[in-house]
């Protein structure tokens, strides 16, 4: 890691709309000096051709706590995020993008990803980009 500065985006709202979000993601690159014009927020992170790993927060499938508590909000990271820090990833232009967790054993993996989208987003971006597995 060339830099391990750390910076925070501050959004509007407590929403996530998907401008909003890779909005605050460049910024936020841009802020620790990642952002390279041609090759996206992560440019000057990412070498060219390399392997990357995005790992989000995905905890739980569901939130155990006795009043319901948010859903799975707290339990996972937001799926735009996941999909904004993925997209700016790839405008980096590495050889193979995964997105990779390891939720806690009693998780139900397929209704995770199946309750925040991220299973289908991932069918389809396999689909139109061969970097990303």
């Amino acid at each position: 890691i060339k830099n391990s500065r750390v910076s925070a985006a501050k959004l509007p709202a407590a929403v996530y709309e998907e401008d909003e979000i890779a909005r605050a993601v460049r910024r936020s690159a841009e802020n620790l000096g990642w952002r390279d014009e041609k090759r996206g927020a992560f440019g000057e992170m990412i070498e060219e051709g390399a392997r990357v790993v995005v790992k989000p927060n995905l905890v739980l499938h569901k939130n155990r706590a006795a009043s319901g508590g948010d859903g799975i909000l707290p339990l996972v990271t937001n799926q735009t995020l996941i999909k904004a820090v993925v997209a700016e990833v790839l405008k980096a232009n590495p050889a193979q993008v995964l997105v990779g967790d390891a939720p806690v054993q009693s998780c139900d993996f397929d209704s995770l990803l199946r309750e925040t989208g991220l299973g289908d987003w991932a069918a389809e971006l396999q689909k139109r980009d061969l970097r990303f597995k």
